[in-house]
């Protein structure tokens, strides 16, 4: 199974989409799954309120799990990972047309097709699925 696919199985199996994304990650940066889980528990579907997409805020936690600073005064890693961080929003948000939970919705929302597919009928799970599989590609191509 690829990165993209574990992280939509979680989404899925009912993890939400920063959960999704940070618990592909967490083995290679040695985080337990539950640590994981825990951590993004409240992160979700845009900060349980639509905000900032739930799959960014798990992004920008793998960024900081592998270029974050260790201590305080490692200025060198601050700014390191700073710019990671904003070199993937500006591209997730280029790509999404923006950062946020509810503004970034597929043009393609009342396709009868996908209603049909759509998880107990909730098109929204097809769509962020597709945003999770994503921010995992653009992820691993970052080298995360």
């Amino acid at each position: 199974m690829t990165s993209e696919e574990l992280a939509v199985t979680h989404f899925f199996d009912g993890y939400n989409c920063t959960q999704a994304v940070l618990a592909v990650f967490c083995h290679k940066y040695r985080m337990a799954p539950s640590t994981a889980y825990k951590l993004a528990c409240g992160l979700g579907t845009g900060l349980r309120a639509g905000q900032l997409c739930g799959a960014l805020t798990g992004a920008v936690i793998v960024i900081g799990l592998k270029d974050g600073p260790e201590y305080v005064g490692d200025t060198v890693s601050r700014r390191y990972c700073h710019g990671r961080v904003t070199e993937f929003i500006n591209a997730f948000q280029d790509s999404n047309n923006s950062m946020l939970c509810r503004g970034i919705p597929d043009e393609d929302v009342f396709n009868e097709e996908k209603v049909r597919r759509a998880p107990n009928g909730q098109l929204y799970m097809l769509e962020c699925a597709e945003i999770v599989k994503r921010t995992v590609t653009a992820l691993e191509e970052m080298g995360y």
